[in-house]
């Protein structure tokens, strides 16, 4: 028997694949910064005896990313202690006292101070309303540090330096136990104290109509007052116009005689002690190398003269120039 059924037509098999492509998409945020920036550098200040040093410190922080409600800058004791901060230096030894304050120094306000100090409160610290709402780029907000130097310190001349740290604490200032410590940074204190040489003479009177006809014996002619902080020491010099002028090779001061070619030696002490070793019409009469106190060194001046009857008429004189100089 023939079969004249035809083959049986296969229908193409069509393969059908979904692809399911499903992108989520997360909230990119930027990392969080919560820092601040110190000064490059150090914190300079020139000091000096007589007058208050103030200097206001720009301390930059800045934040981006969640918010932060609370926080607080304060700053470590450095050399000394958080009431009496020192700088110090070296050859001579000594130290420079300053202090760092949050606000603009009133006579009440407390130093600048971080956690552990013995006094810490919201009033050592600077703090403010700023960054309690989060944001997605990076803001910046400047505060003042003050950095001041007591007047009235009789220190040696020269550069005093110090090192503390400025923290920037998230947290209540008031509740130790929300301090969270973000960011430090390590700064350096200069205090440059000026160099002080200084001295004024007090003339005696009555030394210009002194009798040269009779012998004087260490009659005060005028009070010296000098003092110093310079770090190389100092030194005091009388310089005798008459002797400096002179070409004859005297060898002391002398009085001469203002219309004619008379004259008169004479010797001086200072504090008691003989001017001598006149160079080119000038003594040295304090080497010191050391500085004096902050009050000052009081020396009398006296001077001592052979008189004579037989001294030609007229009038007799000398410029006496006192100076203070540090080598």
């Amino acid at each position: 028997m023939r079969n004249n059924s035809s083959p049986r037509a296969l229908s193409p098999a069509i393969l059908a694949i979904a692809i399911f492509l499903i992108v989520a998409v997360a909230s990119v945020y930027a990392q969080d910064i919560f820092r601040l920036s110190a000064p490059p550098g150090a914190i300079y200040g020139n000091a000096s005896f007589e007058q208050t040093t103030l200097v206001g410190v720009e301390i930059a922080v800045e934040h981006q990313g969640v918010a932060v409600p609370q926080w607080f800058l304060g700053a470590t004791a450095g050399g000394g202690t958080y009431a009496d901060r020192r700088a110090s230096r070296t050859s001579p030894d000594a130290e420079l006292a300053y202090q760092l304050y949050p606000l603009l120094p009133d006579g009440e306000t407390p130093v600048l101070a971080a956690p552990g100090a013995p006094t810490f409160s919201s009033a050592n610290v600077i703090t403010s309303n700023h960054f309690d709402t989060a944001s997605a780029t990076a803001r910046t907000e400047v505060y003042t540090v003050y950095f001041r130097i007591p007047q009235e310190q009789f220190k040696p001349s020269g550069t005093y330096t110090d090192m503390f740290e400025l923290r920037l604490y998230e947290g209540d200032p008031a509740d130790a136990g929300t301090h969270v410590l973000r960011h430090q940074a390590t700064v350096s204190v200069t205090a440059r104290m000026a160099r002080l040489v200084d001295l004024f003479a007090v003339q005696e009177p009555g030394i210009r109509t002194m009798d040269l006809t009779t012998q004087a014996t260490a009659r005060l002619i005028a009070t010296v007052h000098e003092r110093s902080n310079a770090d190389t020491g100092y030194e005091v010099r009388i310089t005798s116009a008459n002797l400096a002028a002179d070409g004859s090779g005297a060898t002391g001061p002398f009085l001469a005689q203002t219309s004619g070619a008379a004259n008169l030696p004479y010797t001086l002490t200072y504090d008691g002690i003989p001017a001598a070793g006149w160079t080119n019409g000038t003594a040295v009469v304090t080497d010191s190398a050391d500085t004096a106190g902050p009050d000052w060194l009081t020396r009398e001046l006296r001077i001592s003269y052979d008189g004579s009857p037989a001294l030609a008429a007229g009038d007799y004189e000398d410029r006496l120039i006192i100076t203070i100089v540090a080598p």
